[in-house]
């Protein structure tokens, strides 16, 4: 059942990534349910999905001033236009918003490719490809998107996407 799925992979997620591909092999059988896979990745990357009211309000207040607009503006229009949700002005623009706000918290200009990180992460909630087909984003916050892309840069892409003034990129 999918309750004591969610349950055993909580304990999996609580004693570590291990133990949680542990238990996504034996309770999933190898596949991590699609309404779980946005607390999966949280467990992975050390960060919380609840709470932050404030910052999602501050990431709907508007996009940041960034010097290269432009280029994430090009970037949005590019992201994954076989999925109906990135194809819609809605979509675009929570993509945008989120990039532009992620940039000035990390104090550095957009960089081309940081779309295609958070794409996936807008998809977590998606049960499958007939939603993602259909257009669905996830139902998680701006501020749990925020963190799981602050996880992801922190932990895997550092030298690419973060404040390191030293990455000089292809723009």
């Amino acid at each position: 059942s999918l309750p004591a799925m969610h349950a055993a992979l909580a304990r999996g997620a609580a004693a570590g990534p291990e133990a949680l591909g542990e238990a996504c092999g034996r309770e999933a059988g190898g596949r991590i349910p699609p309404r779980l896979r946005g607390q999966v990745y949280a467990a992975i990357l050390g960060v919380q999905l609840t709470g932050g009211e404030q910052l999602s309000e501050a990431i709907a207040s508007g996009e940041a001033t960034l010097s290269n607009k432009r280029v994430l503006r090009v970037d949005c229009d590019r992201t994954r236009q076989t999925v109906a949700a990135f194809q819609s002005d809605e979509g675009k623009a929570r993509l945008a918003r989120l990039l532009s706000f992620f940039c000035k918290c990390q104090a550095t200009p957009y960089r081309q490719g940081l779309n295609e990180v958070v794409a996936p992460l807008l998809l977590l909630g998606a049960d499958g490809e007939a939603e993602c087909a259909a257009g669905k984003l996830t139902e998680l916050s701006d501020s749990a998107v925020h963190r799981l892309l602050q996880g992801m840069v922190t932990t895997f892409l550092p030298a690419a996407y973060g404040a390191d003034d030293d990455f000089v990129g292809l723009q």
